[in-house]
């Protein structure tokens, strides 16, 4: 029984180590700001993802535009610095790209 708290101890303590490390190599490679950049939008899909927070509104009104716009402008406001609508029409190149023509 004892082997095995130690060695359950020592695992963990491996398991800390490594992390400890990755997370120092990942700060020199992309910088705190990065990563606190990663750990925010971490926690918003993980918010979203536990339904905290609403994407899509119970009423939505709208003004010369479409129901699109209105999410857009919400992603916007969750994620500052984020340009949506660039990934957007990328995602939306990228999907038409990938279409056959059926010739």
């Amino acid at each position: 029984m004892c082997i095995d708290k130690h060695g359950e101890a020592t695992k963990i303590a491996a398991i800390g180590e490594a992390t400890a490390q990755a997370y120092s190599k990942q700060q020199e490679a992309i910088g705190e700001e990065a990563i606190k950049q990663i750990k925010i939008v971490e926690l918003i899909s993980a918010a979203i993802e536990n339904g905290n927070i609403k994407i899509v509104p119970d009423v939505l009104v709208s003004g010369g535009g479409n129901a699109a716009d209105g999410l857009m402008g919400m992603l916007t406001k969750l994620l500052p610095g984020v340009d949506i609508p660039a990934l957007v029409k990328k995602s939306g190149t990228a999907s038409v790209e990938g279409r056959s023509t059926g010739s």
